[in-house]
């Protein structure tokens, strides 16, 4: 899932993941760009009732009640989480791996990204072309650039699971 081409920015935009309860977030542009809209992500955080030392992060896409872009089930007793992107469900492991020097986020049609992760900025990558930065820390601050706006979905997905290995 993406975003069409046709509404991708023409220019870098600043985002910015925000608290709005104990159990969600949002991820949305700030400054003149904020009552857009388009480029706003919910992210949800839910137990599994049918196993309920497993929980599930929902990214949607818009508002707490969006289209679903892509859901990360953890905790289950296999230990590795599963990454489910429109009908396809992966074990993180062969969404997220390590390589020298950075991590690589394979989107699932041949296409990867790849995350070079600095203590204070993580750049990502499609081949030597840089698609966003983000700030780890508490501003929790992301800049994608025109091109990452196609990968937009992928980039946020990546975020998460990369926060949860920092953690």
């Amino acid at each position: 899932p993406t975003y069409s081409s046709a509404a991708c920015p023409t220019r870098a935009m600043t985002y910015r993941f925000g608290q709005t309860g104990p159990f969600g977030m949002t991820l949305a542009a700030e400054g003149e760009e904020k009552g857009v809209g388009l480029w706003r992500y919910h992210v949800g955080v839910g137990i599994n009732v049918l196993t309920l030392r497993s929980w599930i992060t929902s990214v949607r896409r818009g508002c707490e009640d969006g289209p679903l872009v892509a859901e990360i089930e953890s905790g289950s007793s296999a230990g590795n989480c599963t990454v489910t992107v429109g009908e396809t469900s992966r074990p993180s492991k062969d969404v997220l791996s390590r390589t020298v020097g950075s991590k690589m986020y394979y989107i699932g049609d041949g296409t990867s990204i790849r995350w070079k992760l600095g203590k204070s900025k993580w750049e990502a990558f499609f081949d030597s072309v840089v698609l966003a930065t983000f700030d780890p820390g508490p501003a929790r601050k992301l800049v994608v650039q025109p091109l990452g706006h196609r990968f937009f979905d992928h980039i946020v997905v990546a975020i998460l699971l990369l926060m949860r290995e920092e953690d």
